[in-house]
């Protein structure tokens, strides 16, 4: 059997697995539920590793037990309580492997980027911004939680709940949130939304799970939605900068990796996005990731295992030209006559 090792991205919505040759071969991919430990508990996260993992290990047809080396990189794990607690676990599912715990968002930067160089904005369930330079000093912005990032699908799902609770008191400007949102969540009226926001069985997911859907509204032109974007968009690009800024960033230009399921999976969100971070940190190159998170874990177990990671290539595109911010059109008033007045 030859040397292989083991990659785990895990959050609060699934968890991916890969196994990697000690060459970086892509052998198997696996996948399982969420992994996120203060979201789902240690039953839950366990059940999810494993699942994930033992996937990829059938489609490589190999033994789990016979990895060089295993890096998981899961949400919250930079968090030191929670980081320990896995690293047990981890030592208990694969107790002759080399292993490693670590945040997510570094997973992403190196499957991003390929390497351990620049900066990446993960927009998902939850947000983040991490980055490092080429000395291995590293900066991190985001990613304090549900209930304090902003940027996130959570914060924009629920941001969209408080403007459609706001226009039922006739508080705020009415907006097609309203009508988008009691029919996604099958209710009739908006004083229905409290039983479902407040209902036991409630999940951070769940509310995230709207963010694609103010998104939407957002690109057809209502106002309100369009706020709502644009806010979390400007959140993301203000923990861009600091990030920026803390390794020194901001005087040349760095690779920016744009990744999650809102950045990879919404062109116009991701959009907003890049004109906001254009505007604050145009030093920033904005890329899509070369690999996902997952094999950014995968990589991360392979210079485990003893082989240096490659240095960044120029060859990676930025997304656009360099164009300078004042120069671009602007993604929230293009057709801006064509939209509905209220």
């Amino acid at each position: 059997m030859k040397p292989f090792v083991i990659g785990v991205d895990g959050g609060g919505s699934k968890t991916d697995a890969v196994i990697l040759s000690q060459e970086g071969e892509l052998l198997g991919r696996g996948r399982g539920g969420p992994s996120n430990l203060h979201l789902v508990g240690a039953p839950a996260t366990r059940a999810a590793l494993w699942a994930a993992m033992k996937q990829a290990a059938q489609e490589a047809e190999v033994e789990l037990s016979q990895a060089a080396a295993v890096v998981w990189a899961l949400a919250g794990a930079g968090r030191s309580m929670e980081a320990e607690l896995l690293r047990e676990l981890q030592a208990e599912l694969l107790p002759e492997a080399r292993g490693r715990v670590v945040t997510d968002i570094l997973a992403a930067l190196v499957g991003g980027v390929g390497a351990r160089y620049g900066v990446a904005v993960v927009a998902g369930t939850g947000a983040a911004v991490y980055g490092e330079d080429a000395a291995g000093q590293s900066a991190r912005a985001g990613g304090w939680g549900h209930l304090v990032d902003r940027g996130s699908g959570h914060h924009i799902g629920l941001e969209a709940l408080r403007a459609v609770a706001r226009a039922a008191d006739r508080a705020e400007l009415p907006t097609l949130l309203t009508q988008r949102i009691l029919a996604t969540l099958n209710l009739t009226t908006e004083s229905e939304l409290i039983h479902w926001l407040y209902a036991t069985e409630r999940q951070v997911s769940d509310i995230a799970a709207l963010a694609p859907l103010v998104i939407e509204v957002a690109q057809e032109g209502d106002l309100v939605a369009t706020e709502i974007i644009a806010r979390a968009a400007d959140a993301l690009a203000e923990d861009v900068d600091a990030v920026a800024k803390r390794l020194r960033f901001d005087e040349k230009k760095f690779p920016l990796v744009l990744t999650g399921g809102l950045l990879l999976g919404h062109p116009f969100f991701r959009s907003v996005v890049i004109q906001s971070i254009r505007t604050r940190a145009p030093a920033a190159q904005p890329r899509l990731p070369r690999f996902d998170a997952a094999i950014g874990a995968g990589l991360l177990a392979v210079e485990l295992s003893g082989r240096a990671l490659a240095r960044p290539s120029e060859a990676d595109a930025p997304i656009e030209e360099d164009v300078w911010a004042s120069e671009q059109s602007n993604v929230l008033t293009r057709e801006l006559d064509m939209r509905p007045t209220l």
